[in-house]
């Protein structure tokens, strides 16, 4: 019970410093915009372990559709709507192939509204892992269904209520609109959730005398055995630092790198540099790189300008 009680009072501590570093008026509307950002990650966080846990009885159920990849996976999203009838509607794989092939691609056709641009193949890929997969006592199947319609109606429910959280952060940061939110916005791909969770985690950039200190504070450095920006593909992170932080610079980077050519170029670089933890890597040193813009962008107070980057801008020290 003490112990809960100096989490709470150190919690209480560090809202307060916060809420001091912001302007005098507005301290208590980017509390408010603080506590929607984080639950936000809380709700990500919580469907990520429903989706991890209804993997596990995916495979039990359909065995040969979780170890499909690429252009022998039938669904592009096996938490999609799609997927989502066609796992809870065929109570084993035995059923998929006992269907018609006439009956399964309008099945498929139903669930996708058509959107499904070759169905055939689809129907054929289906029958095949039906085929492969292999068979449980029948007993097993029907709690193993329960189960699965029960976390696909939990996602759909956090996917949901994550939208509930994106508006109301939106409709809070248009009654702050302070500079750092339109310098945040200026960039390709970053959104008004994205730079909401930047920062009301980060405050008043002159905290930091360095983006190296900044990427500190988000825990975007690793260990110092290791030279350079994470060289090694086993380099582990350092376990420390703003998770919250680290969270939204990551996911910021990610959809940079899809808007924006010079991002994209750089994660497929490190991206291909190494055979495993791929995606991972790459996304960890994009983060990195993006941390340098973010921290160049705000200690000048200035628009991102699309040209150059991080590359023309310097640490204010």
């Amino acid at each position: 019970m003490y112990g809960l009680k100096c989490n709470q009072a150190a919690d209480a501590t560090g809202l307060l410093r916060f809420m001091r570093r912001m302007d005098g008026n507005c301290g208590s509307q980017f509390l408010a915009l603080k506590r929607l950002t984080r639950h936000r990650l809380h709700l990500v966080e919580c469907m990520t372990r429903e989706k991890t846990y209804l993997i596990s009885n995916l495979y039990l159920k359909f065995s040969e559709l979780q170890m499909l990849e690429g252009d022998d996976q039938p669904f592009c999203d096996i938490y999609g709507a799609t997927s989502s009838s066609v796992l809870m509607e065929y109570l084993s794989p035995e059923e998929i192939l006992v269907s018609s092939e006439e009956d399964l691609i309008a099945f498929l056709a139903e669930k996708s509204r058509n959107r499904i641009k070759d169905i055939s193949k689809t129907a054929d890929l289906l029958k095949k892992a039906a085929r492969d997969s292999y068979r449980l006592d029948k007993a097993l199947y029907e709690p193993l269904n329960v189960s699965i319609a029960s976390s696909f109606n939990c996602i759909e429910t956090f996917k949901r209520e994550i939208k509930v959280i994106d508006n109301a952060i939106e409709k809070e940061i248009k009654g702050l609109n302070p500079n750092a939110f339109i310098i945040l916005q200026s960039i390709d791909g970053i959104g008004p959730v994205f730079a909401g969770g930047i920062i009301v985690e980060i405050g008043d950039i002159t905290a930091f005398h360095s983006s190296d200190a900044l990427a500190k504070y988000a825990g975007l450095t690793w260990k110092s055995n290791q030279s350079g920006d994470f060289d090694g593909e086993d380099t582990p992170m350092i376990k420390a630092g703003n998770r919250y932080l680290r969270y939204y610079l990551g996911e910021a980077a990610n959809s940079m790198r899809k808007h924006n050519v010079e991002y994209g170029a750089y994660y497929r670089k490190r991206y291909n540099e190494v055979p495993k933890h791929q995606h991972k890597r790459a996304l960890a040193l994009t983060s990195r790189k993006f941390v340098r813009l973010v921290y160049g962008l705000l200690a000048r107070n200035q628009l991102y300008s699309g040209v150059s980057l991080d590359t023309s801008i310097k640490d204010s020290n």
